[in-house]
């Protein structure tokens, strides 16, 4: 069996194992908060492959990265469920899904190019910085969520719903 494999199923294992975990923290201490903390996280996860040269190493990086990466997609629809009108959350979030398959689209072509043009390292940075684009959007809107306005924000913010 190729050990390869086992990349894909660390970075699965991550995924099974943080979604439901971040998702009670983003509730708790802010979605935008998190989502940044997971930027973070997922973009030197993602920068740190150029760097590795131990298997083990690599695993546990694509671990944490399946876990920064399936964890922002619940915590991002929990945050536009709170802040988007009812009235409006079924084009919020069309256009979510809508931004989410143009990358899913776009994303590896993208990537094979660079990769198959400046090598695998400038593809990897790419992608870190693409991570660091998602940190610094979760910045500047940083006000949208309602917990970096205070509890209290929060709690009528719920009760609207």
């Amino acid at each position: 069996m190729s050990k390869t494999i086992l990349i894909t199923a660390f970075f699965a294992g991550g995924m099974l194992v943080s979604s439901t975990i971040v998702s009670r923290l983003g509730d708790r201490y802010g979605h935008l908060l998190i989502m940044r903390g997971l930027g973070l996280l997922g973009g030197l996860m993602v920068a740190s492959f150029v760097l590795l040269s131990s298997f083990e190493w690599m695993c546990a990086a694509v671990f944490v990265a399946g876990a920064t990466l399936a964890s922002i997609s619940p915590v991002s629809l929990a945050l536009q469920g709170v802040v988007t009108p009812k009235r409006a959350l079924g084009r919020a979030n069309a256009f979510y899904n809508a931004a989410y398959a143009a990358g899913m689209l776009l994303g590896p072509p993208i990537s094979s190019l660079l990769f198959t043009r400046m090598g695998g390292g400038a593809m990897l940075f790419h992608l870190a910085a693409l991570w660091g684009a998602f940190v610094l959007f979760t910045i500047v809107f940083a006000k949208d969520d309602p917990r970096a306005r205070g509890l209290e924000a929060a709690r009528s913010d719920d009760a609207e719903l």
